[in-house]
């Protein structure tokens, strides 16, 4: 296994807009998430966080930018870990609670073989 971050696209979400954040996973790898982290220019819910080739749900409600609150209050610990088996996209849906236009930049850190 081999340590991994990989880091979303950049997103803009328009106040209270929403938007879909995606991380790919070529075929053949395996993906072992442990933590996501993130910076953002405002306050920020995930709504969903899926494997859209596995079509598995791995968030049931919301989850806050206040729930990252290990190590520096920007990082969510995941145990159990995520396993994604590509070919995959691992998706979030991200709704901006600022109520101004909002930068949300979300990455994932795991294993990857």
């Amino acid at each position: 296994m081999t340590f991994t971050i990989r880091e979303c696209e950049d997103s803009s979400i328009s106040a209270n807009g929403s938007t879909t954040l995606k991380i790919d996973i070529a075929q053949g790898v395996t993906f072992t998430v442990s933590k996501i982290i993130y910076k953002s220019t405002g306050n920020f819910k995930i709504t969903r966080i899926y494997d859209s080739a596995a079509k598995q749900d791995f968030l049931v409600g919301s989850l806050h930018e206040t729930h990252f609150d290990d190590g520096n209050g920007k990082t969510l610990v995941i145990n159990p870990p995520i396993v994604l088996k590509g070919s995959t996209s691992l998706k979030f849906d991200v709704t901006d609670t600022s109520g101004s236009s909002n930068a949300v930049y979300l990455a994932v850190i795991g294993d990857e073989k």
